[in-house]
Formats: structure tokens, sequence, C-alpha cells
């Protein structure tokens, strides 16, 4: 990131960035995709925009009550690449028990199906679960795709800079804090190490 500018996105299924975009959702949960580095995930940018995917999006992964977050048509990933949001990574933590992972339900879209299946894939058990703080973009910026963005990974460097200036918090401030430490002392109730 160099001043008011991204390059870095992190893909995510179209109906997460959705939930995210509307404050219905303030965590990012990732094992890692079959690209990454080792097979493993790292929360390795501080800052990042949002690419959506449709890619492995079922409406079977999404609680009953999110569905409506399927309005958008699902479609392929097309010639431009629509990018409306960006994060700011808060915090990270890797859960390494099944249980607790599945306390963290208020936070996120996902079905509790679809957090076992991620839990339990690979060699090591665990989700990384990071908090982030999510902007809208004063407009959507679209950027042209490129067959190097394609595949099962999480992170993309974009070959164009997307400019993030006057971009608006999601949650307020007040409110975002108090997201914060509602999840902190989730963290601390269910025992996660970190």
């Amino acid at each position: 990131m160099t001043g008011d500018v991204l390059e870095v996105a992190f893909k995510e299924w179209s109906a997460v960035v959705e939930a995210l975009g509307n404050g219905q959702q303030s965590v990012i949960l990732r094992k890692g995709g079959i690209h990454e580095k080792g097979g493993r995930f790292s929360p390795a940018y501080s800052s990042f925009l949002f690419f959506p995917t449709f890619e492995h999006q079922n409406k079977e992964d999404i609680r009953a009550e999110f569905l409506n977050l399927f309005a958008k048509e699902n479609k392929e990933e097309t010639e431009k690449i629509a990018f409306e949001y960006f994060a700011k990574l808060e915090k990270s933590w890797e859960i390494r028990n099944l249980e607790q992972l599945l306390g963290f339900s208020s936070f996120h879209i996902w079905s509790e199906e679809v957090l076992r299946k991620r839990f339990e894939f690979g060699k090591e058990k665990g989700v990384f679960l990071m908090l982030v703080r999510i902007y809208r973009l004063p407009a959507i910026s679209y950027v042209e795709n490129q067959s190097s963005y394609g595949g099962c990974k999480s992170w993309v460097t974009l070959k164009n800079e997307v400019s993030i200036e006057n971009s608006t918090p999601i949650i307020p401030d007040n409110a975002f804090v108090k997201l914060k430490q509602t999840l902190e002392k989730r963290i601390a109730e269910q025992g996660v190490t970190f």
C-alpha cells in the first residue's frame, strides 16, 4: 500500500463480501487455498481490497437467514472485477479447537457444516479467524480480470492500484470498538490461545 491506494486483494465469496459490506459479518475465516505456500494461509497484509468470487460458493454453506445475500446473480467472474470495499486487519487468531470455532457464529454467516469442513481440511486442523474493519470505497472501482488472478488462492496482487481515498467505515467508530471488545471477550472465554 502506497498512500491512499491498494494493489493487494483478498479473494472471498461474493455473498460474504456482501455480508461484510453491510455489517452482517465482521470476521474472515480462512483455511488456505491449494495454491497457498505450503497449502497454508497466512494473514500477510494489514490492508487489502475484497475480490468477490463465485467459485465454490453454495447456498448450503450460508445460514438460512442470510440467503438474501445470493440475490446478486451467481455468475462466473467477468472481464472486469468490481472492487467496492477494503479492509484493515485488526487482529487474527488461529483457532485449533472445533468447539471453540463453532462459538463464533454471531460474527459471521457461514453454516456449521462448512466450518466443520474447513476446520478438518488438510493435515493440520484449524482455521484462522481475522477481525477486520471494513470500509466502502467512494465509488466502485473496476479492474481488468487477469488469468493470473484465478485459482484457489487467498491473495492476489493486482496489476493496477485502486484508490481508497475518501473511503468510509461500514461500522461507526464507537460501535466497532464495542464489537472488538465483544469478540476479544469471546476469545478469552473460549480459551483460545495464540
